[in-house]
């Protein structure tokens, strides 16, 4: 499967949603954002998931890995998905390996989104949010509570239990 790494400060939780994949004994690709890579370093990512991470699709260019990847993968799975990266995805935009497996892969379609409230009641996000569930998108939260900023309201990102849980339960794992 593919868990994708949006550029988020809960960017921290996918380890632990790896961790939870991983050990229900998932084979998981983990296809992080460039920018999430602030938050969340490449070798992390590595050694929690036993395979290379590929951010840029040019780093092997006498492979296609996305769509190897992509061909693979049973469920995909973004946690920490900004109002950028599903508008991205809505797009069909494809200029990272995450957002070139998103439209090269045929397997059930996840999204556990976060930002701030001011951004996910965004009337264009929230049109956003419409077009990929009618494209078959499923979404894990967002959840209320506390953000990063100390403010309080929709868009944080749900807990990794409930991610993993809401995940596997839809897919009969």
């Amino acid at each position: 499967m593919i868990l994708g790494v949006g550029a988020s400060v809960s960017a921290f939780k996918g380890v632990e949603v790896l961790r939870f994949l991983t050990k229900a004994g998932l084979d998981v690709w983990v296809c992080p954002t460039r920018a999430s890579l602030q938050f969340v370093g490449k070798a992390t990512w590595e050694s929690l998931s036993a395979h290379p991470i590929h951010v840029d699709v040019f780093e092997k260019p006498d492979e296609i890995t996305h769509v190897s990847v992509a061909e693979r993968a049973q469920a995909f799975l973004v946690v920490g998905a900004t109002a950028d990266l599903m508008a991205r995805f809505r797009m069909g935009l494809a200029e990272e390996f995450l957002t070139l497996a998103a439209i090269t892969v045929d397997c059930p379609r996840f999204l556990a989104p976060a930002m701030h409230p001011t951004m996910w009641n965004n009337s264009a996000t929230q049109e956003n949010v419409g077009v990929l569930r009618e494209r078959g998108w499923h979404f894990i939260g967002p959840e209320s509570g506390s953000l990063a900023d100390r403010t309080e309201g929709v868009g944080r990102l749900s807990e990794p239990e409930t991610i993993v849980s809401e995940f596997r339960a839809a897919l009969g794992w």
